[in-house]
């Protein structure tokens, strides 16, 4: 057996340990990273242990060790999220169309993965209950890009880099907005930790912006460059200059891996779609989501999962079609428009609101803050705009790393809500260092009052003790 497969399983196997004996948090960060070292598609996981799911055995140990430590499976903001009854009504409409899907075999497939994505909402939410645990789901998250940024740079041979080896990242699209939300979570983690963790980030950065900088993707780019915006717009001002130094740093760090390939592709962002000869504009891509209007119209209701592949022959035209004879939807709207119809699209855009009005009515408050709190609203919102700005360009209706961070804006709000409860003293000892200290022992009453108005109007109570935040 390799040694990575051995880490792999020592890893594994104290995360689930951990998870009694300690915390279920750790069941919920060993689910994590089995997702991203994915043992079924490792070719020593089909060798030695075939057919099992790996990334269930945590997943049943996390909501076993709930039980145990008395958390509540459903917490009073996730019950009362918009998010998460929209997310209901879709998969029953889902198990509606099951009678007219055209592809049942995929539709089905995509209900399971449904379901499990609201387990996973549902242990995010319950094992989040303070700004550590937090900090613990960013890690494991930016761990993982840093595992996928690895592999590119071990394999990748030229072109556009697909072999990511995850079953959960199938093309180089899904792989650079996966690690670009990686990215982003280390920005935060850079900015809370102290120099030792910012001495570790700096490299782990570098591997995942070279990740992204290999798959030559188009959305990848604007993802990063959106999401990077938006963190310096939600920065409170206690960190805003070393967020802008580090974000220039950044920027020419990302610059000096980047090469012509690279650009080549960037470049063409300027035809705006536009049929130009021999040249990759995404032209086809106007062509199907036209093709798609039509499905539409002919289905308003839906025709299931996948629809777009299955009827592509009969509506989009053959030069647009890829070798395999089908295309797919390269838009999250239009796939919910086609698959699941006026229902399917209306849900999509009412998570999009959702998500808005959110960090909205978070911003005022998380800019009053400081330490973690501070650090890790910037990213959240800057995460949700780069999956937003992916969703125009690619379809990910099974996006997994969507549903961890809508749970992380709402477990984010469950916190502030107790951290209203908390001694303003607190905030000193979140703060990274004594400069950071004095600014927030001023601001601590401003921040403290905010607290209890948001809490007042925004009842998001995750049912843990103030005590129960910093630990």
């Amino acid at each position: 057996m390799p040694v990575s497969a051995v880490i792999f399983l020592i890893g594994f196997t104290a995360g689930c340990v951990l998870a009694f004996v300690r915390n279920p948090v750790y069941g919920l960060l060993t689910y994590i990273g089995t997702l991203y070292v994915d043992p079924a598609g490792q070719w020593w996981g089909q060798a030695t242990t075939q057919g099992v799911r790996w990334e269930l055995i945590p997943a049943a140990i996390t909501l076993t060790a709930m039980l145990l430590y008395r958390r509540r499976f459903v917490s009073p903001a996730l019950f009362r999220s918009g998010a998460l009854w929209g997310f209901l009504v879709l998969i029953l409409w889902g198990i509606v169309q099951l009678q007219w899907a055209l592809d049942t075999d995929a539709q089905e497939q995509l209900l399971t993965i449904w379901g499990k994505f609201l387990v996973v909402s549902i242990m995010i939410c319950a094992c989040v209950n303070s700004w550590k645990n937090f900090r613990l789901v960013l890690w494991a998250h930016v761990l993982g890009c840093v595992y996928m940024g690895w592999i590119a740079h071990e394999f990748y041979s030229g072109g556009r880099f697909e072999g990511f080896g995850l079953s959960s990242v199938g093309d180089a699209n899904t792989g650079a907005l996966q690690l670009v939300t990686g990215f982003v979570a280390a920005g935060a983690l850079f900015l809370s930790g102290g120099w030792g963790a910012k001495a570790a980030l700096i490299p782990a950065m570098g591997l995942i912006a070279n990740g992204v900088i290999a798959t030559e993707s188009r959305e990848g780019f604007l993802a990063l460059l959106g999401a990077g915006i938006v963190f310096i717009i939600f920065t409170p001002k206690l960190f805003r200059k070393q967020v802008i130094a580090a974000s220039l740093l950044a920027g020419m760090g990302f610059f000096a891996l980047t090469n012509s390939g690279f650009w080549d592709r960037v470049h063409t962002l300027a035809y705006a779609g536009a049929a130009v000869q021999d040249v990759d504009t995404g032209h086809a891509r106007v062509e199907v989501a036209k093709a798609q209007w039509q499905i539409f119209q002919e289905h308003p209701f839906g025709c299931g999962h996948a629809c777009t592949e299955v009827l592509s022959p009969h509506f989009v035209p053959q030069e647009y079609l890829a070798r395999s004879g089908v295309r797919a939807s390269h838009n999250t709207f239009m796939t919910m428009l086609v698959d699941h119809g006026v229902p399917g699209a209306t849900l999509y855009i009412a998570l999009l609101l959702w998500t808005y009005k959110q960090l909205k009515n978070l911003a005022p408050q998380a800019r009053s803050m400081s330490g973690l709190p501070a650090t890790f609203f910037p990213a959240v919102a800057g995460v949700m705009v780069a999956i937003t700005i992916g969703d125009i360009f690619s379809q990910f209706p099974v996006l997994e790393v969507r549903v961890w961070f809508v749970s992380l804006l709402l477990a984010y709000g469950q916190l502030l809500r107790v951290h209203a409860a908390s001694a303003p003293e607190e905030l000193d000892d979140m703060a990274p260092d004594s400069r950071k200290r004095e600014a927030a022992s001023e601001s601590a009453f401003i921040a403290r009052r905010q607290s209890l108005l948001f809490a007042k109007r925004y009842d998001c109570s995750c049912g843990a003790a103030p005590s129960q935040i910093l630990r």
